[in-house]
């Protein structure tokens, strides 16, 4: 006895298609960079005079140029740590902005409207913008540690100059990598 066995036609298996994971979307990146734009309205630094806190400044300011007032005559605390050969406390000094700070929030903004962008070149610059503002703001850390060093060396030994860096400067660095690493996982993932 023979039996029949009768073959069924197989089904065709319609690929299912994959959506793109978060990485693949212009979120994280976009976000990434109004987090560390935004951070540069937090104080950057804090300006030190013998372990009394004289400005905090923020990343606006150092782009766009701050004042320091001066404790001088307006602050009897500070009042007899005027050094009279310089007369740095004598008056109020302005600041002219520096260069690595408005470098770093000019590329942010730029990597930011990049980031809302589709093509492909303009996740890569995105990506670039991302890495150069990082790289900018640590030239502003060097730049900025460098002109204390030559201020002191020139300052009264009874004053003492500091500048500390804080953590919102640090969460600016990271973020802008962050964006840099969000936007070139966007452009891997893209099609």
């Amino acid at each position: 006895m023979e039996t029949s066995q009768t073959e069924t036609p197989a089904m065709p298996v319609t690929p299912v298609p994959q959506t793109p994971g978060i990485l693949a979307t212009k979120i994280p990146a976009t976000t990434s960079f109004v987090i560390a734009i935004a951070v540069f309205l937090m104080p950057f630094l804090d300006i030190r005079c013998n372990e009394m806190s004289l400005k905090k400044i923020n990343g606006v300011e150092l782009a766009t140029g701050y004042q320091i007032d001066s404790p001088g005559k307006n602050n009897s605390l500070l009042g007899g740590l005027e050094n009279k050969e310089t007369g740095s406390f004598s008056k109020n000094e302005k600041k002219e902005s520096n260069i690595y700070a408005m470098a770093a929030l000019l590329i942010g903004a730029a990597g930011l409207v990049l980031s809302l962008l589709n093509a492909k070149t303009a996740m890569a610059a995105a990506a670039a913008t991302g890495a150069l503002a990082a790289v900018a703001l640590i030239g502003l850390m060097l730049d900025i540690n460098r002109q204390v060093s030559t201020q002191q060396a020139e300052q009264s030994k009874d004053v003492v100059i500091s500048v500390n860096f804080t953590v919102w400067f640090y969460l600016s660095v990271l973020a802008f990598l962050a964006a840099a690493y969000f936007s070139y996982q966007r452009m891997r993932q893209s099609k």
